[in-house]
């Protein structure tokens, strides 16, 4: 089985901002696509019909559903993205940053997961240091054409 891999920290980093901070940051999904042979990232509504290419910063609020937890945001490629039988992964690439009322140099004392139900979780390391992620596999659904859509779960 082949697997794609991205890297994924700008979502953990995003979440822990404050309202203010992330007010003027669009909410949507992380898209992904596949140009020049690599998984690249923009923005994609939640309905779907909005694409913006090259984003790399994403909202997602904690403690809607209860707390300190979130699905937001998911990400999501396009029916054709990824081939059947293959699976999407990511890295967890530096330790959480809190937003400090300047910029995201502080690391907290507290951590973050993601999981994505039986898979993980995986933590966020206390420095900053690769960690690996879980894989995801490409639906092989009927009618589904390989779209991959998912939204794991973030908890601080």
């Amino acid at each position: 089985m082949r697997t794609k891999s991205f890297h994924a920290l700008t979502f953990l980093a995003a979440m822990t901002a404050t309202t203010a901070a992330h007010a003027g940051i669009p909410e949507g999904d992380v898209f992904l696509e596949i140009v020049n042979n690599r998984i690249t990232t923009g923005l994609i509504s939640e309905d779907g019909s909005e694409i913006t290419h090259g984003v790399r910063l994403f909202a997602g609020d904690l403690g809607v559903d209860g707390p300190n937890f979130g699905s937001d945001p998911g990400f999501m490629g396009l029916p054709g993205t990824f081939q059947v039988g293959t699976s999407v992964a990511f890295n967890l690439r530096a330790a959480l940053r809190k937003w400090d009322g300047t910029d995201f140099s502080t690391i907290p004392p507290e951590t973050m997961t993601v999981a994505l139900g039986p898979l993980g979780p995986v933590e966020t390391p206390p420095v900053d240091m690769l960690v690996p992620g879980f894989s995801i596999p490409v639906s092989s659904d009927p009618g589904s054409e390989g779209e991959w859509h998912h939204h794991p779960v973030q908890t601080l």
